[in-house]
């Protein structure tokens, strides 16, 4: 199931460590724990918490002195302040140094997971702000060069089929007929981006209807057989697609946008599993949402890269473009809903897509 956020607990009090930990987990948060400051900064490096929970008597170091240190590791990260001794002085300086909130033991627990839940929503909302910011700064660039470009593109495509046509003396047929068809090619993914672009970029309002969430995974898996099932037999390796469906859901949609999407993450899959795997599809719903889950068990995204992916032309494929995600994010968002992920390098790759439920 979808984890609620990342937690690290700073606490040097291995009973309060546990404590904390279970409840936080029961809440359905996914944390790591540290004892010391060493330890926490090691754990901030590669758990890449969202929220750290942090005591300000640590055995090596103040807790306080940590702050502007785990601020430079991750600028993001959301932290709260836990102390025995509630000086007016520790919590002032707390703020001045970056903190969220500052809290004195004994402390209510529900108090506690209110100040976790208002942390991860600020960060949350700050993350799409930027996001949104960069779509749009992004997208008034490409509207202004798609069009020329595209018309660039279809003009050397007829230059092209004139020079074949008439082709003749220089080189051998054979060899002119080699570089024609490499430029020819480089012509076709041109357009082929140009076209991703403009689906990316566009503002019209997107036509929404009740689409069977059954439905639509069924068929999507149906369509991408020769992906999923054909092509890594060929090299060896047998991928299996199960799907889960916990009732018929409905949402409000898009089909051919969802079909894109659902498509685009099976892709993605399988090409995250090279040796073969198996892919997991649940639906079901979430309060007023109806969720697609989608897992692999492939090599994992690692933690550093996890924040980047939705971004435009952010990719580690070497033949990406790095528009993939992004197209999925952003035709998620036109609907209403919402694209989250989770990862374990090693492991495989999960995402949720929330859509509105269809009255």
């Amino acid at each position: 199931m979808r984890k609620e956020g990342r937690i690290l607990i700073v606490e040097d009090y291995e009973d309060t460590v546990a404590i904390l930990k279970r409840l936080l987990e029961k809440e359905k948060f996914e944390v790591e724990t540290a004892l010391t400051g060493a330890e926490a900064m090691q754990k901030v490096a590669s758990f890449r918490p969202e929220v750290i929970v942090l005591d300000i008597s640590l055995p090596d170091v103040d807790g306080l002195d940590l702050i502007p240190r785990f601020k430079e590791e991750d600028p993001e990260v959301e932290i709260i302040v836990l102390t025995a001794y509630a000086e007016l002085e520790n919590a002032v300086r707390s703020v001045r140094e970056g903190a969220s909130d500052f809290i004195s033991k004994p402390f209510d627990s529900r108090y506690l997971l209110h100040s976790i839940r208002r942390c991860l929503e600020m960060r949350h909302l700050r993350e799409r702000l930027l996001r949104s910011e960069k779509l749009r700064a992004l997208g008034e660039m490409a509207a202004g060069v798609a069009h020329d470009f595209n018309n660039v593109l279809s003009a050397l495509q007829v230059q092209l089929t004139v020079l074949r046509m008439k082709a003749n003396g220089g080189l051998e047929r054979h060899e002119l007929e080699k570089y024609l068809d490499n430029l020819e090619r480089i012509a076709r993914d041109g357009q082929a981006i140009v076209e991703r672009l403009r689906k990316f970029y566009r503002r019209e309002e997107t036509k929404r209807e009740p689409v069977s969430l059954r439905e639509l995974v069924e068929d999507v898996v149906k369509m991408t057989e020769p992906k999923w099932r054909h092509e890594p037999l060929k090299r060896g390796a047998k991928i299996k697609i199960s799907t889960n469906h916990q009732g018929e859901i409905t949402v409000m949609a898009n089909a051919s946008d969802l079909r894109e999407v659902l498509t685009n993450l099976i892709f993605n899959a399988v090409e995250a599993m090279p040796q073969g795997g198996e892919i997991r599809i649940e639906t079901y719903r979430d309060g007023n949402f109806g969720v697609i889950e989608i897992g692999d068990t492939g090599h994992g995204i690692p933690a550093e890269m996890r924040e980047q992916i939705f971004e435009p032309f952010f990719t580690t494929k070497d033949q990406g473009t790095g528009l993939g995600l992004a197209i999925c994010y952003r035709l998620i968002q036109n609907l209403g809903g919402d694209i989250e992920v989770e990862s374990t390098p090693g492991q495989g790759t999960t995402f949720y897509l929330r859509l509105p439920l269809a009255a």
